[in-house]
C-alpha cells in the first residue's frame, strides 16, 4: 500500500494568522473600590496617567461588605 496523497501548501496558508491590535476590543478590568465618587475618579486619572490608551469607569454598586462604594474598573 502507499502512503495517502497530501495537498501541497498554497502561498496563503497563514495569511489570516496576523493578529491587527487595532480592532481587538477592550476588556473590563475590576481595580478598586473607594468611598466617594472623586475618590475613585482621581485613583481612574491615576491609571490613565500611566496607560493614556485605557478608559476608566466608576461605577456605583455595593462591595463585599454590603456597603455602597464605587469601583474603579479600566477598560484595555
Amino acid at each position: 500500500m502507499s502512503a495517502p496523497a497530501q495537498a501541497a501548501p498554497t502561498a496563503s496558508a497563514g495569511a489570516g494568522s496576523v493578529v491587527d491590535t487595532k480592532s481587538v476590543q477592550a476588556t473590563r478590568h475590576f481595580y478598586s473600590s473607594h468611598w466617594t465618587l472623586g475618590e475613585c475618579q482621581a485613583r481612574g486619572s491615576y491609571w490613565l496617567s500611566l496607560h493614556p490608551t485605557w478608559t476608566a469607569e466608576c461605577a456605583p454598586g455595593l462591595g463585599t461588605d454590603g456597603k455602597f462604594k464605587y469601583h474603579l474598573y479600566m477598560w484595555y
